[in-house]
């Protein structure tokens, strides 16, 4: 055999031992997809694999990340043979890099530089630099897709010489790629199933902790109502004031509890309508201050009020934006040390109205910021020691209120004992006709010889409130079901029914259905007293014939003017 065709078939033998070597790394790198878990093992065993099948000095993958401006950019995952230089500087790549992964960005198609030195696009440019100082000559980029299509990512390879790659090496390298594309796109959907699991373990570790804490705050009042009760009944002489106050703060503790947990879920299920007006804000932060005075006054709290001299016009509703500071005002109160100091600031700010509530208290870690206005989310500063009662509703219901209002609301804290600063920005009204927010109801009125039937099968409930408008100069009669209400209503002709809903048998819908059939009945005034509140309850009772909704515990004051309207 001459030496010709001996060099011959010594170089197919080659070949033919190098393809046969080619096929068993691809089979080997699919087993270790399926079996690896290790995924920054994997990547760095597909770079590699990159730099064997073409014959290269240098590789390299890369993972395609969206950026907060909505742009992209390439993630560097792994290489092979670069300097520290070039993994800094290609560790992120943006779709405007002249680089190869640049460009195969842009135009979503494989690019081949055959001699960096020559291609003109490169000169003058940073990778250029880079090239040289890493001893590349040469390289290609390949896209990689995902399954459906979408770009997840790059592979490239480099040689240290002028090079470019034949068809059958590309084809090759494509079925690498593949592989590749397929690692990238497994590696997205883990770290989604993982973030979502985690997201459900937070969401039921938040459950228990919320579970807990709503029967630590409702154990909190039950207990001091539970005593002064034993107390009253072991008094022979009337009750004293400070006994009646507590009872009274005990009580309303439990009413504001429940009510919050109602107000989050119509927000959350979009059941709450605002009653928007134009309104004067400093009149607003005004009525807040009161209603959080007592909180204030029991830290020994020091107030500093900068409002504006001039009205500043804002379009909301009274009673909403009224809820929102005033439970800010309640936490600076709660989170600050006996004591401390607390500022109300507002000012005009472009087209907004920015409202401040700073106080000098235990302050926010950093790490807590992001998730404070989550529902039932409570700062962890010093758990043991001080954190405050409440549910965690608060300041989540004051963010959803405010973003209601087309407004934002922003906390800022340097740290646990640096006490805490929240931002809400409203945007100003156009109008400048301001109306005052609605007053404060009145004291209880005279009711005296209004007629009224009190209607309820919860006999401690009904008793009850039927002595309150007793005293207050009602003529009252009672009922405990709807058969002895319809009975009481032909013997009594009350000018008022206070019915309840849920009774068992004739409910109250039932039992105003029969009154309104009834024409000699037609001046008998409705009142619906349920625990139920959402708008389908109101327009329940609406077409079963009541005339007001009022909710579970009636407000005395609330229920005393209205009887005197009907009066």
């Amino acid at each position: 055999m001459d030496g010709p065709h001996r060099k011959a078939t010594s170089e197919s033998k080659a070949n033919a031992q190098h393809e046969l070597a080619n096929s068993r790394l691809l089979h080997d790198i699919s087993n270790e997809l399926i079996g690896e878990q290790n995924i920054d093992a994997l990547y760095v065993k597909l770079v590699d694999a990159a730099a064997l099948l073409m014959r290269s000095q240098f590789a390299s993958m890369q993972a395609l990340h969206q950026v907060p401006n909505g742009g992209s950019e390439l993630q560097l995952l792994a290489h092979r043979g670069f300097n520290l230089e070039a993994v800094q500087y290609w560790d992120r790549v943006r779709i405007d890099s002249m680089c190869s992964c640049g460009v195969a960005l842009t135009e979503g198609r494989r690019t081949i530089i055959a001699d960096v030195e020559q291609h003109e696009p490169l000169a003058d440019t940073g990778d250029l630099t880079i090239y040289r100082k890493n001893g590349i000559r040469s390289v290609q980029s390949t896209p990689l897709y995902a399954r459906g299509g979408e770009l997840v990512g790059m592979i490239s390879t480099h040689w240290d010489r002028p090079h470019c790659p034949s068809e059958h090496e590309l084809q090759l390298f494509d079925i690498l790629a593949r592989q590749a594309a397929d690692l990238i796109e497994r590696t997205k959907v883990e770290k989604m199933l993982r973030e979502s699991e985690e997201r459900l373990i937070e969401s039921d570790r938040m459950k228990d902790q919320f579970l807990a804490t709503l029967a630590h705050e409702l154990r909190n009042p039950l207990a001091p109502i539970g005593n002064s009760l034993q107390l009253l009944r072991r008094q022979d002489r009337a009750p004293d004031a400070a006994l009646l106050d507590m009872l009274d703060r005990q009580v309303n503790h439990m009413v504001h509890l429940v009510d919050d947990l109602l107000e989050m879920s119509r927000i959350s299920r979009g059941f709450i309508e605002l009653k928007q007006e134009v309104l004067d804000m400093g009149s607003v932060l005004h009525i807040a201050l009161e209603a959080s005075k007592p909180l204030i006054e029991q830290g020994g709290h020091s107030l500093e009020l900068q409002l504006t001299a001039e009205p500043v016009s804002v379009r909301g509703d009274v009673v909403r934006l009224t809820q929102v500071f005033t439970n800010l005002l309640n936490n600076a109160a709660k989170y600050t040390d006996q004591g401390g100091r607390i500022e109300l600031a507002m000012r005009v700010e472009g087209d907004n109205a920015l409202i401040e509530v700073r106080d000098n208290g235990i302050g926010v870690a950093k790490e807590q910021l992001p998730r404070l206005f989550q529902m039932f989310a409570q700062a962890d500063a010093e758990p043991a020691s001080r954190r405050q009662g409440g549910l965690g509703i608060g300041l989540s219901l004051a963010y959803r209120l405010v973003h209601m209002h087309g407004g934002s609301i922003e906390a800022q804290s340097e740290g646990l004992g640096m006490g805490s600063c929240f931002t809400v920005r409203l945007p100003l009204a156009m109008s400048c006709a301001v109306l005052p927010p609605e007053a404060q109801p009145a004291d209880v009125a005279d009711l005296q010889q209004l007629r009224v039937l009190v209607v309820d099968d919860n006999r401690d409930a009904g008793d009850s409130l039927g002595m309150l408008l007793d005293v207050s100069g009602a003529d009252v009669r009672l009922a405990y079901d709807g058969a002895a209400a319809l009975s009481a209503i032909d013997e009594y002709r009350p000018s008022v029914v206070l019915l309840d809903l849920g009774m068992p048998g004739m409910d109250g819908y039932e039992v105003a259905r029969r009154i309104r059939a009834d024409q000699r009945h037609d001046d008998i005034t409705l009142v619906a007293i349920t625990g139920w509140d959402q708008q389908k309850d109101r327009q329940h009772t609406s077409e079963a014939g009541f005339d007001h909704h009022l909710v579970k515990p009636v407000n005395l004051e609330t229920l005393a003017a209205l009887l005197q309207q009907i009066k």
